[in-house]
């Protein structure tokens, strides 16, 4: 997994690079919490073309794995991808809602990602 270390403000996350191989299953998010962990850093910042097609097919289960992974890791995760391409769906539905949380939001573009993850986190 090819990964950069990005500074917002007073924050720093993980950014996976665009286009190269991210997190595909369950095993590929644990390895991203290690990564986050070894950079001391619990922020990390996906794109579409990281995440297997089938993350987007909610009837396959990896998005829920992958994300529950995340979530149990307190890893506060942001995607950037086109929204305008989501359409009508379960994966809609499930984005509207995971929008209103602080673990995981879709974003259309870096810069609006990258401000999520540098606003302070609630306490756990």
């Amino acid at each position: 997994m090819d990964y950069r270390v990005n500074h917002e403000g007073e924050r720093k996350f993980i950014e996976v690079i665009p286009g190269s191989d991210g997190v595909e299953d369950a095993q590929d998010a644990l390895e991203l919490v290690v990564i986050c962990h070894e950079n001391d850093t619990n922020l990390v910042m996906l794109y579409e073309d990281n995440l297997s097609p089938d993350f987007f097919h909610l009837k396959s289960g990896v998005a829920g794995d992958i994300l529950q992974k995340l979530v149990n890791y307190h890893i506060k995760t942001a995607l950037v991808m086109d929204t305008d391409r989501i359409g009508e769906g379960r994966f809609k539905e499930m984005m509207l809602e995971a929008n209103q949380g602080s673990h995981f939001r879709v974003f259309d573009n870096k810069m609006h990602a990258a401000a999520w993850l540098a606003r302070p986190q609630p306490q756990q």
